[in-house]
């Protein structure tokens, strides 16, 4: 199971760096596919920006200028995942990035990341991972 979630959260940033590049390039989409790509783009650069301060759903939706519906339809389409799983996984990358490489306690990791309480966070690590921060921190020194 690690290694299936490493393998998508793999696939999910080279699909925003394939969607960001498309975007730089100033080229106009072409096909409805295309479009949904570079809506998939937006989106994915925005939670990027803002995955840290919990928006809803329906707040990142309104600065795209789609409903939350329509959000969701486009990111099960194009990732198998819902807009609100697309900043959960954001957000447990930067987790797990933090953990392996950082000696930042909990309680701080848990404030640089947004959560009101380092149990809040604690919890959602463990229903995201499987593993508790800690467990998951001792794991990673072992190899």
């Amino acid at each position: 199971a690690p290694a299936r979630a490493t393998l998508l959260e793999s696939l999910m940033t080279a699909l925003m760096i394939w969607v960001s590049r498309r975007q730089q390039s100033g080229q106009a989409p072409q096909t409805r596919d295309e479009r949904d790509r570079q809506e998939l783009g937006a989106y994915l650069r925005l939670v990027e920006a803002h995955y840290r301060e919990h928006l809803s759903v329906e707040a990142l939706a309104g600065r795209l200028n789609v409903s939350s519906l329509q959000l969701n339809q486009l990111c099960r389409t194009l990732t198998g995942r819902s807009a609100l799983q697309v900043v959960h996984q954001r957000l447990l990358l930067e987790a797990r990035r933090n953990l392996a490489y950082s000696r930042m306690s909990i309680g701080q990791l848990s404030d640089s990341l947004g959560f009101s309480d380092p149990t809040y966070f604690a919890r959602f690590f463990k229903r995201m991972s499987g593993q508790t921060p800690n467990a998951y921190r001792r794991s990673v020194q072992a190899r």
